[in-house]
C-alpha cells in the first residue's frame, strides 16, 4: 500500500463530524463554540488538505503539506523545494473563510459538506520567502465575497501567482 488521501467513506465521516459540530459554532452564547470552531477551523478542515493514509494504513498527520505530487503548488515552490528553500502549505480558500461559509449554510447532509470541501479545501504550496508578501492583502479573506460560486484560486489570480495541478489527483 502506498500513500494515500482519504477515501470518499473517510471524507464523509470528516464531514459528518463537521455537520455535528456546526450548531454549536454558529450559537455564539454555546460555552463550547469556540470549542467548535477550533475543531472545525483548526482541525478538520486541515485534516482535509494535508492528511493522509501513509504506506501502513495509518493516519499520518502532515503527510502531503508539501508534497507537490499530491498537492497544488507554485512554479516558485517547487524551484523552491529543489534548492532546499521554505515553502508553506496554505488552504486556497482561507479556512476562516470556508469556517464561516459552513456556519452560514444549511447543509442537508455530510454528502453536500463533503461536496463544498472537495471544491474548495484544498492546499496549495507556495515559496514561502518570495510568494507569502504577494498573498498578505488576502491572508484571512478573499479579495472579493465568498460565495458557492467562488473561484477557489481567486487569491491567486489576483496576486498573478500560477498554481500548477498536482501529479496524483484524488480520487474517488
Amino acid at each position: 500500500m502506498e500513500k494515500r488521501h482519504f477515501s470518499k467513506a473517510e471524507q464523509l465521516w470528516i464531514a459528518g463530524e463537521i455537520e455535528k459540530l456546526l450548531p454549536i459554532a454558529r450559537d455564539s452564547s454555546h460555552a463550547a463554540s469556540p470549542w467548535a470552531d477550533h475543531l472545525i477551523g483548526g482541525a478538520y478542515l486541515w485534516y482535509w488538505t494535508a492528511d493522509g493514509i501513509n504506506a501502513k494504513g495509518k493516519v499520518k498527520r502532515d503527510l502531503f503539506k508539501r508534497d507537490t505530487a499530491f498537492l497544488r503548488h507554485t512554479p516558485a515552490a517547487l524551484s523552491a523545494i529543489k534548492r532546499g528553500k521554505k515553502v508553506t502549505h496554505e488552504h486556497a480558500v482561507p479556512r476562516k473563510v470556508l469556517l464561516e461559509h459552513l456556519k452560514s449554510e444549511k447543509w442537508g447532509s455530510p454528502s453536500e459538506i463533503r461536496t463544498f470541501l472537495d471544491r474548495f479545501c484544498f492546499g496549495v504550496i507556495i515559496d514561502k520567502e518570495l510568494e507569502d508578501p504577494q498573498l498578505k492583502p488576502w491572508k484571512q479573506k478573499m479579495p472579493t465575497p465568498f460565495s458557492a460560486n467562488s473561484d477557489p484560486l481567486e487569491r491567486y489570480q489576483w496576486a498573478k501567482i500560477k498554481v500548477r495541478e498536482p501529479k496524483y489527483v484524488r480520487s474517488e
